[in-house]
């Protein structure tokens, strides 16, 4: 089946979503936001942080925090990978 195009490819089992491994939209723009900060200071981001590059409240952002932590995408060794 062919894949449409700027659509990324989910994993067995992942539920529907836009992102990777079924994250949404914004749930894959955190952990983008994540992974950079996480590149430059090896500590994950408050969600203070997250939250105002995000422009969403801090409640918003502690859900996603929530979502990457519960599926695993928060793990120091899925953070390190390219």
């Amino acid at each position: 089946m062919a894949r449409e195009p700027g659509k990324l490819e989910q994993g067995p089992g992942a539920p529907a979503g836009g992102g990777p491994g079924g994250l949404s939209a914004r749930q894959a723009d955190a952990l983008g936001l994540v992974r950079r900060y996480y590149e430059l200071s090896e500590e994950l981001p408050s969600s203070g942080w997250l939250a105002r590059r995000m422009t969403i409240s801090s409640a918003r952002a502690r859900q996603h925090l929530d979502v990457l932590r519960r599926r695993g995408w928060l793990d120091r060794a899925r953070l390190e990978k390219p």
